[in-house]
């Protein structure tokens, strides 16, 4: 399919092959894949919030993900999964989170002594702009219709099936991570304002260790 959802789902399968296939030139890019990984997560949280708002897709912006602010002000400007062929869905969205997910088991599947730094980067990202916080200048964004999403619960930001095909991602960069890794990104979550952050990887914890630890891939 054409639009936004095929070039989102294009760029993740590459990346998926990269990491497969040749992980060893990749290493030297990790830190472009990870702003890549965020920024593709930021455009599905927009997009999420255009479609439960019922208003159109914005018109097409910036992809490229920086820290803070600048990130979202990408994600706020760029158009739904849907542009160029046809309004955007749900299982558009799905889909989406289906690739994204492909991408962190490609990471959480890499040498466990080189990937650990990265697939905590990336739980970190999911948490804290996917599930758990949304900061208050994001809600401000001129053009951002973030409805009342400022805290959520793990399908809060996303529809329930595009939130759970992350979330089996997330298992997967989870599973990559120690015991000493967990516990170092509890303390940095606890840095922030809300507990919403801890909470929200407390809750992903136990699901990980009920519904896939000891199932194998999901």
């Amino acid at each position: 399919q054409g639009g936004m959802q095929g070039v989102f789902c294009a760029s993740a399968g590459l990346a998926c092959s990269l990491l497969r296939h040749r992980a060893d030139r990749l290493q030297r890019c990790m830190a472009l894949l990870i702003q890549a990984c965020r920024a593709k997560l930021l455009a599905l949280v927009h997009w999420s919030s255009t479609l439960h708002g019922g208003s159109s897709w914005q018109e097409p912006g910036s992809m490229e993900a920086t820290e803070g602010p600048a990130a979202h002000r990408d994600a706020a400007a760029s158009p739904g999964p849907g542009s160029g062929s046809g309004s955007g869905s749900a299982a558009d969205l799905e889909r989406c989170a289906s690739e994204l997910a492909r991408v962190y088991e490609a990471v959480g599947g890499l040498d466990k002594r080189r990937s650990s730094r990265y697939c905590l980067t990336l739980l970190e990202d999911y948490i804290t702009l996917a599930v758990a916080v949304t900061p208050s200048w994001m809600l401000q964004q001129e053009g951002g219709d973030w409805g009342d999403t400022q805290v959520g619960s793990a399908s809060g930001l996303l529809p329930a099936a595009a939130s759970a095909a992350l979330r089996r991602g997330a298992f997967h960069l989870m599973g990559s991570l120690g015991a000493g890794e967990l516990q170092h990104l509890h303390s940095e979550l606890g840095t922030r304002a809300s507990g919403a952050a801890r909470s929200a990887l407390a809750a992903l914890r136990t699901d990980f260790e009920k519904a896939h630890k000891y199932a194998g891939k999901v």
